[in-house]
C-alpha cells in the first residue's frame, strides 16, 4: 500500500509548469479551484461536466478553474477526450511520473479538488464538489 501524499492544506500550491499548463494558469492574488481527474474514469468525467457548467459563475466569483489530468494517459487519447470535451479553462497534464508531479499522480482518489485561496495557499482539498459553494464562502472571510 502506497503511503498517503502529505496534505497540501495551508501550503503552496506546488508548482504546475510539469504539467503542461501555461505560466500564467494561476493567476497571482485570485482563488484557484485546481480538479486533478482521469478523464478515462466517469466519476472524473462528470466531475468535470459539472465544473464546465460553474465555470463562468466561480470566474464571477474571482475563483480561477485549472484542470491537471493527473493519471498518464496516451496523448492521442487524452487530446481526442479534449477534443471531445472542449473546456472553459485551462487544462494540463502529467505526462510522465516524477518527483515533481507527484502531488498530483498520487491522489488517492479521482476527481481529486483543491481549493486555493487569493494569498496562493491551499484552504481545502479532497473534498466533494457539492461542498464548494461552503468552502469558496469560507474563502472570502
Amino acid at each position: 500500500e502506497k503511503p498517503k501524499r502529505a496534505s497540501l492544506i495551508g501550503k503552496a500550491l506546488p508548482d504546475l509548469s510539469s504539467f503542461s499548463l501555461p505560466s500564467d494558469a494561476a493567476a497571482p492574488g485570485k482563488a484557484i479551484l485546481l480538479c486533478l481527474f482521469d478523464c478515462e474514469q466517469r466519476p472524473s468525467r462528470q466531475a468535470i461536466r459539472l465544473l464546465i457548467e460553474q465555470t463562468e459563475s466561480l470566474r464571477q466569483q474571482g475563483v480561477v478553474v485549472l484542470g491537471i489530468q493527473a493519471a498518464a494517459v496516451a496523448d492521442d487519447s487524452f487530446d481526442l477526450w479534449k477534443q471531445a470535451n472542449p473546456l472553459p479553462f485551462k487544462s494540463g497534464r502529467v505526462t510522465a511520473k516524477t518527483t515533481a508531479s507527484a502531488w498530483a499522480a498520487d491522489s488517492e482518489s479521482l476527481p481529486w479538488l483543491i481549493l486555493v485561496n487569493s494569498q496562493g495557499r491551499v484552504a481545502a482539498e479532497g473534498f466533494p464538489l457539492e461542498d464548494l459553494k461552503g468552502k469558496i464562502a469560507r474563502l472570502e472571510k
